[in-house]
């Protein structure tokens, strides 16, 4: 598939015995640089930037996927995949503004995974 830009509705993760996943749907951004894609996801933080964006690129031994911060700016953690290795370089100002966290056990993914009680409705 040959493309500039591409708008994909995602549904959100609502746990539950029925469907997993339902309503809001996200609406996902992607759009195609020729040597990248810019995936642009829609943030749930009703006080700061709207979006994250994360940048994807082939490089010879694998990938790369850089995470522009929130508040703008350069490309500054990035996440290198070569074969079954990831390997992340977080940025310093991230790192310093609390908005990169490396966790070592399950418990705080899971927490982040669950449903919230009224999940409010994501848009680009």
């Amino acid at each position: 598939m040959n493309f500039q830009q591409l708008e994909v509705e995602i549904p959100t993760y609502i746990g539950g015995d029925d469907s997993a996943f339902g309503p809001p749907l996200a609406v996902v951004r992607i759009e195609n640089l020729g040597e990248g894609l810019v995936v642009t996801l829609p943030t749930v933080d009703d006080e700061g930037p709207n979006e994250a964006v994360i940048l994807i690129e082939k490089r010879p031994r694998g990938w790369f996927i850089g995470l522009e911060p929130l508040s703008g700016g350069d490309i500054e953690t990035a996440i290198f995949l070569e074969g079954h290795k990831f390997t992340i370089q977080p940025g310093t100002q991230s790192e310093q503004q609390g908005l990169v966290e490396i966790v070592d056990a399950y418990a705080k993914v899971d927490l982040l995974m669950q449903p919230e009680e009224s999940p409010t409705e994501l848009s680009h």
